[in-house]
């Protein structure tokens, strides 16, 4: 009553009236006057009601906005003077039954914002209850998406210096950005040089096949025990090893990727082998992460150009009454800075880093740092979003926890349906190049050390002598395979032979290699090996030239692997018989020691068995096998004690031959001089010691030279005085 007599002078007419009334002193007025009146009184007072329930409204607003500006951090200035159009709206709940409506009013609002609590948890307990959120949905168009952001510093950028972080956390925030980036730069660079060349490329396979040849089949590193070479030890991954550790170690790889040597009759994998299905179930997983992660990127940029734009440049984080934040809008500066300096370095980090990552996965061929590998590929991917939840600052943390997903106006939003199959037709895209740009050619190479190493024919071994044969035991073949064109020869003799012999890479023509049939026979070749040109030719037991058909029946293909060596030693691929090298073996153009082999492999085609006019002695360190000497020594009983005529054909041989060497020269046409070209200033020779053919004899022999008195003996006094070198019928004489 007080309360209508304090706002309505009229009330109290009416009050008056109606104590009169009640004492009896007035008559009763008429109803619908009553009612009339009550009814205006009442009208008033519901305005008066709303007026101020309006202006409590808007005090209860300003005291939240000024509490959240403390919470972020921001400056009086940047709080909203008004709420913005889509932001919730509050509903108060209605009085509770038990309180009087007189109680509410005669609350002022100076009392109501009072009984707040600090957190906006509740009003005043006798009078409110806690607000309720209803989203207006209104706001959200059907024709906006959405784009969330991550708990990383690529996305906390968004937020620096928008006022809601200090200059010091916003600065942290850029620094550990760029460590992060720093770093995973610095990781691409170091994959990209040293991890992704893949270790097994054509070049090992053509090392290893080398190895093999040279060394893996030498009879020096047989195991003793078994009689197995060591590239058979190799591929039977034997554990007691003691040489060529390095090569098991890669056959053991290439076995437990799945490759098998070709011929081997494994039964493989279909399409690829168990490391190499592997590798792809990897390089899916990785490109299906990387994938992920650059959709990411991309709808970052696309959220910065597809969010509301402002004229200003300000651009507020705004805050709402349930604790979420939201980004309503974004001016057009920092949607381009953020472009340029994050999006763009971070797409090309990415981009880089999934190519990388590829080839790194191609290129592991070990399986169980295969599954190490791709793990430690997604460290790199959790760089950033480590960082950001160890040293970003907590109000940075809690603005992106609660940050609201921002609200895009794309143009064509149908386009977010077809993300999937875009997905799919990427990942599908990426295994597809990765597979036939990397992993296949990988497996090919794979494919080729496995060959190289351990193909066809491995248990057999060789020995090579001095003059150059390659002998290899013959236990083996039986296996024995028809032979093709060789794509790739060699230059070396040796190579070929066992090239040949192994079966791997055929070797033109067959029978190369020198095989040793009888155990008896194959330990007297073993005893050639290391033997010196001397001792390998007082050792040889024989004195008839390598490629006599005598000789096959004892060891297969000596005839063959003959004539490869001297087409090789004299570099005439026409050879095919000792007798059609009988135009070197006088011929100091060739080289000494090229003469001493061909005197060791052809011994009686050579003059080592009887004398024919060459001008190297008849002697093991030049060539000769001792076991010829007593067929030379008949021969020279058969010379006179006399100058060989002009017409001679050991006089012309020998003085033809003399004419080849390099230190020596005729003054003029000694042809028709016979032995008086030994006269003194007829004979040039660069070695002034040794100008006399008929007196240096010992000189002479000591540089590989037969001197002149076996020839002409009286031109060099052999019949006054004998002396070595003089036929021996000059003895008698």
């Amino acid at each position: 009553l007080s309360f209508f007599r304090s706002q309505d002078p009229t009330a109290g007419i009416l009050i008056a009236m109606e104590s009169r009334v009640l004492e009896g002193n007035e008559p009763m007025f008429d109803e619908r006057l009553v009612e009339t009146l009550v009814e205006a009184h009442v009208r008033k007072c519901c305005a008066l009601l709303e007026e101020r329930l309006e202006r409590l409204e808007n005090r209860l607003d300003e005291t939240f906005w000024e509490y959240q500006a403390q919470i972020l951090g921001m400056r009086p200035d940047d709080v909203p003077p008004d709420p913005p159009a889509c932001l919730p709206q509050l509903s108060y709940c209605q009085v509770e039954p038990s309180k009087d409506p007189a109680d509410m009013l005669v609350s002022t609002e100076e009392e109501i914002v009072a009984g707040m609590q600090p957190d906006l948890i509740e009003c005043t307990p006798d009078v409110f209850k806690l607000p309720s959120v209803e989203h207006n949905t209104a706001c959200l168009d059907q024709t906006f998406g959405e784009y969330k952001l991550e708990q990383s510093l690529w996305d906390a950028t968004i937020v620096v210096g928008l006022g809601s972080l200090s200059f010091q956390e916003s600065a942290l925030i850029i620094a550990c950005g760029l460590g992060s980036c720093m770093l995973e730069a610095c990781f691409v660079i170091i994959l990209y040089d040293h991890m992704v060349d893949p270790m097994y490329t054509p070049d090992l396979a053509s090392d290893l096949e080398r190895w093999r040849i040279l060394l893996g089949h030498d009879e020096q590193y047989v195991d003793k025990v078994t009689g197995a070479s060591l590239v058979a030890a190799i591929c039977n991954m034997s554990s007691a090893l003691m040489d060529g550790e390095t090569q098991a170690a890669i056959y053991k790889t290439v076995y437990e990727y799945g490759i098998r040597p070709a011929g081997s009759g494994y039964l493989s994998w279909p399409l690829l082998p168990v490391g190499g299905m592997l590798s792809l179930i990897a390089l899916l997983v990785w490109i299906t992460t990387m994938a992920k992660a650059i959709f990411s990127i991309v709808g970052f940029a696309v959220a910065l150009w597809a969010m509301p734009k402002e004229s200003k440049r300000v651009t507020r984080v705004v805050s709402l009454d349930n604790g979420s934040v939201t980004l309503p809008s974004i001016s057009w500066t920092r949607a381009l800075v953020l472009s340029l300096f994050v999006t763009f370095p971070r797409l090309l980090i990415a981009t880089v880093l999934a190519i990388t990552g590829v080839r790194f996965l191609a290129a592991t061929f070990d399986i169980q740092e295969l599954i190490l590998n791709a793990v430690a590929l997604e460290v790199v991917l959790h760089l950033n979003r480590l960082f950001f939840q160890v040293m970003s600052p907590k109000k940075a943390c809690y603005i992106l926890t609660n940050m609201r997903p921002l609200h895009l106006e794309l143009s064509r939003p149908w386009l977010l349906e077809l993300r999937p199959v875009f997905a799919v037709l990427i990942v599908l895209a990426g295994v597809l190049a990765s597979y036939f740009a990397f992993l296949r050619p990988n497996i090919a190479n794979l494919q080729m050390t496995a060959d190289a190493l351990c193909a066809e024919v491995v248990d057999f071994s060789f020995v090579q002598d001095v003059s150059g044969l390659t002998f290899v035991s013959d236990n083996w073949y039986h296996q024995g395979h028809e032979g093709t064109q060789a794509a790739d020869v060699r230059d070396s003799y040796h190579y070929r032979a066992v090239l040949n012999a192994k079966r791997l890479g055929p070797a033109s023509p067959e029978g190369l290699a020198v095989q040793v049939p009888r155990q008896q026979l194959r330990d007297e070749v073993l005893m050639l090996k290391g033997l010196s040109l001397t001792d390998r030719n007082e050792f040889w037991p024989m004195c008839t030239d390598l490629d006599s058909e005598l000789l096959q029946a004892d060891m297969t293909n000596l005839d063959s692997a003959t004539v490869a060596l001297l087409r090789i030693t004299f570099q005439d691929p026409l050879i095919d018989s000792c007798r059609s090298a009988y135009k070197y073996f006088n011929n100091f153009g060739c080289g000494d020691s090229t003469l001493w082999i061909g005197r060791s492999l052809c011994p009686v085609t050579f003059g080592c068995a009887e004398v024919v006019g060459s001008v190297i002695p008849n002697l093991p360190k030049f060539g000769c096998p001792a076991v010829c000497k007593t067929s030379y020594d008949d021969s020279l009983e058969k010379l006179s004690c006399q100058d060989l005529a002009l017409d001679s054909p050991l006089l012309s041989t020998y003085l033809n031959g003399l004419s080849t060497h390099p230190d020596y020269s005729f003054a003029s046409n000694f042809s028709t001089r016979g032995c008086a070209v030994f006269e003194n200033g007829f004979l040039h020779t660069t070695f002034r010691e040794i100008d006399d053919f008929c007196e240096n004899h010992d000189e002479l022999l000591a540089r590989g030279l037969q001197s002149a008195r076996l020839f002409c003996p009286e031109t060099c006094d052999c019949k006054l005085r004998f002396r070595v070198g003089c036929p021996p019928s000059c003895k008698k004489v």
